[in-house]
C-alpha cells in the first residue's frame, strides 16, 4: 500500500464516518482465493458488504478509483445511497471527450451526465485531468461554487476533497493511544486493531451523547480511555473478592483459603516461639555477665595493691602510635596492610582489621592474668 500512511501491515477494508471517523464496518482481506481465478469487480463487492444495513436517505459513500464504477453507483442508488469518487481512465464508460486533456485550459472542466449520475474532468494540471462520477450532484452546468473560485473547482471535487479522509483520520487517531505490541502472530494483531477501533468508537459514542463532557480539555480522548479501564477492570475486581460460582472453581479457592490459614497459624507459632528463645537466650547472657563481673571483682581484690595499678593504666591507655608506618605484623605479607598502631604489651605492629575492643574492666582482666601467668611459668622454671 505505497500510497497510504501506514505501508505495511494487514490490509483490512473499513466504512467510517467521513467527520468522526465513527468505523461502520470492517472487513479483514485475506488475499486472492486459492480456488479459481481472481476476484472480478472486488471494488464493487467490498463497499457492498462495508455499506450493508446503512439504510435511509441522506447518505453518500466517498471512495477512491479502486471502488468507484457506474455499476457500483447504480447499486448503491437501490439502497437509497448516494456515491462521489474518483474514477479510473480505463473505465469502459467513460466518454472519450472526457479523456482527453490537450488544448484545454487549466482549471477547466467538462461534465456529462445521465438522468442519475453525473461525470466530471477537471482539469488540475496542464495535460492532466482528474475524472470523478457522482451520483449525488446534478446541477454541474449552473455550478456557482466553481465560478466564485481561483481554481475554478465543482462541488464535486470539493465534496470529495472534504469527505475522502474518514479512513485514513480513523488510522492515525488510533495510532495515538494504542495498545498495539510487537508480535509475530497475526490473530493478536487483528486483535489489538478490534481494540483500538472499538474503544475509539465507543469515544465517539459518548461524545455525541454528552456533549458537554469536560469543556475546554484537549486531551478528553485520554481521560476517557482512563475512565474506560477502569469501568472494565472494576467488576471483575469486585467478582474476584467473592467466591467464583462454579464447584470446581469454589473448592480451589476454599482450599488455597485453609492452606493460607494453616500456613498463617504455623508463622504465628514460630514467631511466639522465637521470641521464647530470644528471651531465654537474653536471660542466660545477662547471668553470664553478672558471673564473669563477680568473677573479676574477686580476682581484683586478691591482686596486690602495685600491680593493679599498673595494670590498669596500661589498659585504660590508648594503643600506641609508632613514628613510621610498618607493614601489620599479623595480617599475611600479601595483603601488605601498612599502620602505625602497635600493640601496647608486645609493641606489635597491627593493623585496624586485626585488633580487638575490649572495655577498660575486661582489657584490665586479661591483661592481669597474662602477667600473673607469666610470673607463674617463669617461677616454675
Amino acid at each position: 500500500m505505497p500510497n497510504k500512511p501506514a505501508r505495511y501491515g494487514i490490509k483490512i477494508w473499513v466504512a467510517c464516518d467521513s467527520k468522526s471517523s465513527y468505523a461502520w464496518k470492517m472487513q479483514v482481506y485475506t488475499g486472492k482465493p486459492t480456488a479459481g481465478g481472481s476476484e472480478k469487480n472486488q471494488g464493487m463487492r467490498v463497499v457492498l458488504d462495508v455499506t450493508e444495513g446503512l439504510t435511509g436517505g441522506n447518505k453518500t459513500v466517498t471512495c477512491d478509483n479502486f471502488f468507484t464504477s457506474y455499476e457500483l453507483g447504480q447499486r448503491l442508488l437501490e439502497r437509497d445511497i448516494a456515491m462521489v469518487g474518483t474514477v479510473r481512465r480505463n473505465k469502459p464508460e467513460l466518454p472519450l471527450a472526457l479523456l482527453t486533456s490537450k488544448n484545454r485550459q487549466v482549471f477547466s472542466s467538462k461534465f456529462a451526465f445521465t438522468s442519475d449520475t453525473t461525470l466530471v474532468s477537471y482539469m488540475a494540471k496542464k495535460n492532466k485531468n482528474v475524472m470523478l462520477m457522482s451520483t449525488l450532484h446534478t446541477e454541474a452546468p449552473d455550478d456557482v461554487v466553481a465560478g466564485r473560485r481561483k481554481d475554478g473547482k465543482p462541488a464535486i471535487v470539493l465534496d470529495y476533497n472534504s469527505n475522502k479522509g474518514g479512513v485514513d483520520n480513523l488510522d492515525k487517531v488510533i495510532g495515538t493511544y494504542s495498545c498495539r505490541r510487537m508480535t509475530a502472530r497475526w490473530p493478536l494483531v487483528i486483535f489489538h486493531n478490534i481494540i483500538d477501533v472499538s474503544s475509539y468508537n465507543a469515544f465517539v459514542l459518548w461524545r455525541e451523547i454528552n456533549p458537554g463532557w469536560l469543556p475546554g480539555k484537549r486531551n478528553k480522548r485520554r481521560l476517557f480511555l482512563e475512565q474506560l479501564g477502569k469501568a472494565l477492570v472494576t467488576p471483575l475486581i469486585q467478582k474476584r473478592e467473592r467466591l467464583p460460582r462454579t464447584a470446581a472453581s469454589a473448592s480451589v479457592v476454599r482450599a488455597v483459603q485453609k492452606s493460607n490459614a494453616k500456613c498463617r497459624d504455623w508463622l504465628e507459632e514460630e514467631e511466639e516461639d522465637e521470641e521464647d528463645e530470644v528471651a531465654a537466650e537474653e536471660h542466660e547472657q545477662q547471668k553470664q555477665q553478672e558471673q564473669q563481673q563477680q568473677q573479676q571483682q574477686q580476682q581484683q581484690q586478691q591482686q596486690p595493691m602495685m600491680m593493679t595499678t599498673a595494670t590498669t593504666s596500661s589498659a585504660v591507655s590508648p594503643p600506641g602510635m609508632h613514628n613510621k608506618r610498618k607493614r601489620c605484623q599479623i595480617c599475611p605479607a600479601k595483603k601488605d596492610r601498612k599502620t602505625q598502631t602497635v600493640c601496647s604489651g608486645c609493641k606489635t605492629f597491627i593493623c585496624k582489621g586485626c585488633t580487638l575492643p575490649f572495655c577498660p574492666t575486661c582489657a584490665h582482666f586479661n591483661l592481669g592474668a597474662e602477667i600473673s601467668g607469666g610470673e607463674a611459668r617463669r617461677r616454675h622454671v
